[in-house]
């Protein structure tokens, strides 16, 4: 008698699961055949300032809505990706888009706290939504989130989502990607960045605006401390780089005006102001106009799914000469510009 008790609950919930997946699928089936192409990833192309630069090397101008430094996956050091992953995907390189065990953890905190206090978005769902969808809070956006994070995953690897997420992300301070926030917060490459500055940048994306280390300083450096002890739970930091990265003292650039080491500012606004300049390109002042036609210099190697125009190399052999023409310049300029390097008559250092 006493098993009917259970075994009659047993059979309803079972039951209600059996026609919850039957649903779910259903609805799986309707939906995934209406997701958008995900050529946007496949072919992907940032958005990269104008950036123009003396013939050996110097800054002298940057244009564009967004800061945006593309690194390849291979530059990118080691601890700056466990970092990252310690903060916002610790299996990513082991679910297949959706980490049912970090759904299910969410879950459960979720029902003890009684709010949402924690969230199950993967890496690649954070990828999905910032390309294809809006941050609705709706079970329907979610549910396509889930789907294309299948759809990427299926597309394209481990390695190469985590490129477009380094490089895409917001960041703050018109900083997309991390290389653009290393140079935007610190002044330092990726490279230069020690343990504690890398634990900083790692736990901007949960919230720019609320952790940004110039705006809020104070939730900026709780939230490096919960970075840190993330990554010494996950064993990526020993006990003792623990504690000497949470007393590393950190230096944030807080000038909004980006100062230029050489102040060119007319020669840099001529190259932006030329019809036609594309808008993703690095160019080079060469100084080569006073005699003859610039020549193109060779452009350095880039990804291939990075189809934009990378810095140009400057010319070795070119020099600033006080006889050059600024008219004779912007139409070198012009020409050059249509092969995507820009050679304006202007070197930094007279020789």
């Amino acid at each position: 008698m006493w098993l009917r008790w259970f075994a009659f609950p047993a059979l309803a919930l079972a039951g209600i699961g059996v026609l919850s997946l039957a649903l779910l699928g259903f609805v799986i089936l309707l939906a995934y055949p209406n997701l958008p192409s995900i050529e946007a990833l496949t072919e992907y192309q940032p958005k990269i300032p104008l950036r123009v630069y003396t013939a050996d090397g110097v800054l002298i101008g940057e244009f564009g809505e967004e800061r945006r430094s593309v690194v390849n996956i291979e530059e990118v050091p080691s601890l700056m990706k466990q970092a990252i992953l310690a903060a916002e995907d610790e299996r990513f390189y082991q679910h297949t888009g959706v980490d049912y065990h970090g759904v299910l953890r969410a879950a459960y905190s979720n029902l003890v706290t009684g709010g949402k206090t924690q969230g199950a978005s993967t890496i690649t769902m954070q990828v999905a939504r910032n390309f294809f969808l809006s941050r609705e809070k709706t079970l329907t956006r979610k549910l396509y989130e889930a789907l294309l994070a299948f759809k990427i995953e299926n597309s394209l690897s481990k390695d190469q989502i985590l490129e477009i997420y380094i490089n895409q992300i917001y960041l703050g301070q018109r900083a997309y990607g991390f290389g653009a926030a290393a140079q935007v917060y610190f002044g330092k490459t990726l490279s230069q960045l020690n343990s504690a500055e890398i634990a900083m940048l790692a736990g901007l994306p949960k919230a720019p605006s609320s952790f940004n280390p110039v705006i809020n300083p104070k939730r900026a450096k709780q939230r490096q401390l919960y970075v840190l002890r993330r990554m010494n739970e996950l064993a990526l930091l020993d006990a003792e780089q623990y504690e000497e990265a949470q007393k590393t003292p950190i230096t944030v650039k807080r000038e909004t005006v980006t100062e230029y080491e050489i102040h060119a500012e007319f020669v840099a606004e001529m190259v932006r102001s030329i019809p036609n300049a594309p808008s993703n390109a690095s160019c080079t002042c060469c100084g080569a106009c006073t005699s003859s036609p610039c020549s193109t210099p060779s452009n350095t190697r880039r990804p291939k799914r990075f189809r934009s125009a990378s810095s140009a190399k400057p010319s070795p052999d070119t020099r600033f000469t006080p006889n050059s023409s600024p008219r004779w310049s912007a139409s070198c300029c012009m020409n050059a510009i249509r092969r995507r390097s820009i050679h304006a008559g202007f070197a930094s250092t007279p020789r």
